[in-house]
């Protein structure tokens, strides 16, 4: 029985997918009036792809980032899309939209009735892994001039695992059926000797 499970243990352990990794770039938690204050986080690609998100919330007025961008080595193009997949702050009421800001990435506004009620954007584009990259953009809060209120910003890369067929590799099979023929021969010795013991 022990046996069977470490097989299976190890035949899961084997086949699992490869986990996503995940980092913060910035958190901010009711930060002072500004306007236009420019902010660029450094990150290095661990993967194929990478998923960028901005959250934020803003009681009683709003706040917003707007020239937003992506580049490789923090020069060349500008690797986002116009288009921003929205994951609102459900189910809470907010108050959230992008806008045109004569970039080709659209500018994005918070705002909430909830204090931590984060609606949250995000853009998956392509990377290099072990390439340094920056997300460059302006962000101003009280924006209406409601002045300081509780609000917070929060940017995070998520690098998800290489896709891959979903087949193992041959060497991956070889393993794993070495270590299953193993343990079986294991099993197989333990009953003989459970058997010579109890004639």
């Amino acid at each position: 029985m022990t046996t069977s499970l470490a097989a299976a243990a190890l035949a899961c352990a084997l086949l699992a997918p490869p986990q996503s990794r995940a980092s913060t770039l910035l958190n901010l938690i009711d930060p002072p009036d500004q306007t236009d204050t420019a902010y660029s986080l450094a990150f290095t690609a661990a993967g194929p792809l990478t998923t960028i998100s901005i959250g934020g919330y803003q009681l009683l007025d709003a706040e917003q980032t707007t020239n937003i961008g992506v580049f490789l080595n923090d020069a060349g193009a500008n690797l986002l899309g116009a288009a921003w997949t929205l994951t609102p702050a459900a189910p809470l009421f907010t108050d959230t939209y992008t806008f045109d800001d004569g970039t080709s990435v659209s500018a994005l506004v918070f705002a909430s009735s909830a204090a931590g009620a984060y609606d949250t954007y995000a853009q998956t584009f392509v990377t290099a892994a072990g390439q340094s990259y920056s997300v460059n953009f302006l962000f101003s809060n009280d924006i209406y001039g409601g002045g300081p209120s509780p609000s917070g910003l929060l940017v995070t890369e998520v690098s998800p695992p290489p896709v891959s067929g979903g087949v193992p590799e041959p060497s991956t099979w070889m393993l794993m059926l070495l270590g299953l023929a193993g343990l079986g021969f294991l099993d197989r010795r333990q009953k003989r000797q459970s058997a010579s013991a109890v004639a």
